[in-house]
C-alpha cells in the first residue's frame, strides 16, 4: 500500500496505509499495478513511477511509455537505453541513447533518425 508521507518527492497526505502489494490507488503507493503519482513497482499508470512497463513521465524501468523514460523499449522523448549490444534497447522517439533507436539525434548502433 502506501508507505510514509513522502516517496520520490510527492506528498501522500490523506492516504491510507495499506498491507496489500498489488492493486493499490492514490498517491506515493508502493507495489504492484499502481495508479497515481510516484509509484514505485511493476505496470503503474502515472508521473515519476519506478519498475516494469510503466505508462507516464519519467518512469524507471523496462517497456515504458512517456517522457524521458529509462530502461529497454522506451516509447518517448529523450528515452534511455542500457549499454550498447544489451538485449531489448530499442527505443523510438528523439534524443534515445542505445542501440537500435528511431528518431532524431540518437546515440548508438544502428540508428534511424
Amino acid at each position: 500500500g502506501n508507505v510514509g508521507h513522502q516517496l520520490s518527492g510527492v506528498s501522500a497526505a490523506g492516504t491510507t496505509l495499506r498491507s496489500m502489494p498489488a492493486g493499490n490507488l492514490g498517491l506515493a503507493n508502493v507495489g504492484n499495478f499502481n495508479t497515481g503519482f510516484g509509484n514505485v513497482g511493476d505496470v503503474n499508470l502515472g508521473a515519476a513511477n519506478i519498475g516494469g512497463h510503466n505508462l507516464g513521465l519519467g518512469n524507471v524501468g523496462d517497456g515504458n511509455l512517456g517522457l524521458g523514460n529509462i530502461g529497454h523499449g522506451n516509447l518517448g522523448f529523450a528515452n534511455l537505453g542500457l549499454t550498447a549490444g544489451a538485449a531489448g534497447v530499442g527505443n523510438v522517439g528523439f534524443g534515445n541513447a542505445g542501440i537500435n533507436n528511431y528518431g532524431l539525434a540518437n546515440m548508438g548502433v544502428g540508428n534511424i533518425g
